[in-house]
This record gives structure tokens, sequence and C-alpha cells, in this order.
């Protein structure tokens, strides 16, 4: 049975990751190592920027729906290959190809395979949209808020995912909670789901 390292990442360097990852499994298994196997979390980006999981050069990768205007479910890609390592964790009936027990949520799989469809027919005029109202965005607080702030990326600036904004104010009397209480039609986050309850000390290395 192979190693499996799991890498589970939104808007970063997936496809320079993965053919690095091909170039080292070449070299590993030539060595008789087992190869490391690559899984990526594409929920962010699913929906938003083109998701190709040979362009990728990933052996699984999962999606959300929700993220995507679709239904509160998800999916998970697994190379053919590497079916064989996929271990159910409830036990049962047969469903699911005795992955998942349980009568199937028919009309949710159908949901997310609609909106998926939907995303994949739009998505470079959605993402035309996006990048729009990003960089909208970005004049306007340039404008607003002039030297008291900084963006740590921004679609203006960086190549990231076209809906993704991330500020960070200086003035120590602006405080992020502070100004969205005077946006009436702007809604933000000062946090990230998966840091709630912690406070962070430092950037994230990829924002660094």
């Amino acid at each position: 049975m192979s190693d499996v390292f799991l890498f589970s990442l939104h808007s970063q360097p997936i496809a320079d990751l993965g053919k690095a990852l091909t170039v080292l499994n070449l070299s590993r298994i030539e060595k008789g190592k087992r190869p490391i196997l690559f899984h990526t979390d594409a929920s962010q980006a699913f929906g938003k920027v083109s998701v190709d999981v040979k362009a990728l050069h990933v052996d699984f990768l999962t999606v959300t729906g929700h993220k995507f205007y679709g239904p509160r479910c998800g999916a998970v890609f697994c190379r053919k290959d590497l079916l064989g390592l996929m271990k159910p964790i409830f036990f049962g009936g047969g469903q699911e190809r005795n992955y998942r027990p349980g009568t199937e949520n028919t009309v949710d799989i159908v949901g997310l395979g609609k909106a998926a469809e939907l995303v994949h027919l739009h998505l470079e005029e959605w993402r035309i949209n996006l990048v729009r109202i990003g960089q909208y965005l970005a004049e306007r607080m340039q404008k607003t808020f002039g030297d008291t702030f900084v963006f740590n990326f921004s679609v203006k600036t960086d190549s990231v995912l076209p809906n993704t904004f991330s500020v960070h104010f200086i003035d120590p009397r602006c405080k992020g909670y502070l100004v969205l209480q005077h946006a009436a039609r702007t809604e933000a986050s000062t946090g990230a789901a998966c840091h709630s309850g912690t406070y962070a000390t430092h950037l994230n290395y990829f924002l660094n």
C-alpha cells in the first residue's frame, strides 16, 4: 500500500506541486519506495477557475456544492487505479459502490451535477465578471481608505481566485468589525472558519 500525504489547499499553485510530485515519484519508484499520493481540496476554486485533474496532476480531489451555487453536498475524484485505496468509514448497505451505506440522496446528487455543468458552461463569463467586481471594490477601497490599509492580496494586484479579497487595516483605530458596522451593503469576514476561536499571530506562509 502506498504512503498517502494529503495536501489540502485552495488557490495555491497545485499544478506546480503536482508536477514536482510526479517527478519525485518516478525517482521514489526507481529506488523501491512507495509513491506519494496527492490530494487537493478544490472547494474554493471550483466554479471560479478551471479545475482539471489531469492538468493539476492530482490523485484525489474534492469539491463542495454550496461553493458553486449547488446543494450542500460534495464529491470526490479518485484516480481509477487508486480506487482500491478508498475505504468506507461507515458500513451497512452496498450503496455508493460500498463506500457509504444508506439511500442515495438523489435530489442533491442531480443538483450537484447540474450546478457543476452550469459553472463549466459559463466559467469564463462568470470569472470575468468576478474580476471586474473585484477590481471595482479594490479601486473604491483605495479611494475611500487611502493609506490606512494594505492589500494582503486582491484580484487587482495578484494571481488569486477572482472572488477572493484580503486587506489589512494599518490604523489601530480602524478595526475590521467597526468598518463593517458602517458598510450597509458589504459582507466580509474578519477571520476564517477554520481558525475559529484562535488568534493568528502571523500571516499564512502563502500570504507572505
